[in-house]
């Protein structure tokens, strides 16, 4: 599945990523992740596009993420940010592919400038 990485560091592009399940997801974060968490942000509404966190970053230390927490105002947002998309699947609703990656990394683009 692809997903849209965003680094804790603003100088440091967003960039397209592939993973392939929670334990990749949690390789791409970093910084000692082992649990994820699914956060909805301002672009759930419209576009299904969702934040993956590191559940234990805050609490770890890790580096606030400006374009993270404007995503998501409510609370502190820490550490790599990935955005993705779910779907229906056979077995519920779940994380799937971009169905449009370049658009969705528009998107976040725009919402987080």
């Amino acid at each position: 599945m692809r997903a849209i990485k965003i680094p804790h560091d603003p100088q440091q592009q967003m960039s397209l990523i592939n993973v392939t399940g929670w334990q990749s997801m949690a390789a791409a974060i970093g910084e000692g992740c082992e649990y994820i968490e699914r956060v909805n942000c301002t672009l759930t509404p419209d576009y299904r596009l969702v934040m993956v966190v590191d559940e234990d970053g805050l609490f770890r230390g890790q580096h606030p993420n400006p374009r993270g927490q404007m995503l998501y105002p409510f609370s502190p947002i820490v550490g790599t940010v990935l955005v993705m998309t779910e779907g229906d699947t056979p077995d519920g609703v779940d994380f799937v592919d971009l169905a449009d990656p370049d658009l969705a990394l528009a998107l976040v683009e725009e919402a987080t400038t």
